[in-house]
């Protein structure tokens, strides 16, 4: 009895055995590879495109001359899942049976066409940030001036709110008045710099519309850059930036033989 037990445990491996090495090279036997190359529809290779097999973990991307190679895809019917960036993704179906241990299947994408609508890029100019800001300021563009005769004191008194009193002729001492305050309660800046640091002969007469990118007038509260005992606001004069290889002459004349002239070199 415990030979025959014996020769039965020994018959059980033995069939055991077999039945393990005949699944193992059977599953071996009857899988496959795809293989090929992914062109444009010019028939030229794709690089970079990603073919997964469906419903598994396979997958390969296509290599500098658009070749891909999967191995180890048990028999069956499946779909080759095709995308690219700029090309239309596809779909391809595939059979492994037992006949084919390699099966080739070369691929072509077509180019997206997909259409985006109009995009309105809307934005803010300099003056339009500035007054909105919270500030009573005022923001006076000199692109126009520039072209015409005209001096940077006779800009700021066609502005609402300033006046401009000259007392005599050119060189003369000028006091800008904003909202009926006038004298030490209003401060010329030009780039936020005090226009005392241009010493006590310079003007704002002596800067040429055309070297003026704009005028701020600040009427009351200012701002932190222009931090100044100003109760009354202030003028900030911001000069043109990069100007290079230019030159721009100007001549005026006016009454009593009153002449100027301006001659300026970047």
């Amino acid at each position: 009895m415990n030979i025959s037990a014996a020769r039965r445990k020994s018959v059980y491996q033995k069939v055991l055995g077999f039945l393990c090495i005949y699944l193992f090279f059977g599953i071996t036997l009857h899988a496959a590879t795809v293989r090929g190359y992914v062109f444009n529809s010019d028939n030229e290779p794709l690089p970079g495109v990603v073919i997964r097999v469906d419903e598994s973990s396979l997958w390969a991307i296509s290599a500098q001359d658009g070749s891909y190679e999967i191995a180890d895809i048990p028999s069956g019917t499946y779909q080759l899942h095709i995308t690219c960036i700029g090309f239309q993704d596809i779909k391809q179906a595939i059979v492994i049976d037992g006949d084919k241990t390699v099966l080739e299947a070369n691929l072509t994408l077509e180019e997206s066409t997909t259409d985006l609508d109009a995009v309105v890029v809307r934005g803010q100019s300099m003056k339009d940030e500035i007054e909105s800001k919270g500030f009573a300021v005022e923001v006076i563009e000199t692109e126009k001036a520039s072209l015409q005769s005209i001096q940077t004191n006779d800009l700021l008194n066609r502005t609402a709110g300033v006046r401009v009193r000259q007392n005599g002729g050119i060189g003369s001492r000028v006091d800008y008045n904003l909202n009926g305050m006038s004298g030490n309660s209003v401060r010329i800046f030009i780039d936020g710099l005090p226009i005392s640091t241009y010493g006590a002969s310079f003007s704002l007469n002596s800067i040429p519309p055309g070297l003026i990118e704009r005028i701020e007038v600040y009427k009351g509260v200012l701002p932190a850059h222009l931090a100044d005992d100003a109760l009354g606001g202030a003028i900030n004069v911001i000069l043109k930036k990069g100007i290079k290889s230019s030159i721009a002459t100007s001549v005026s004349y006016g009454s009593f033989n009153t002449l100027q002239a301006n001659l300026n070199a970047v």
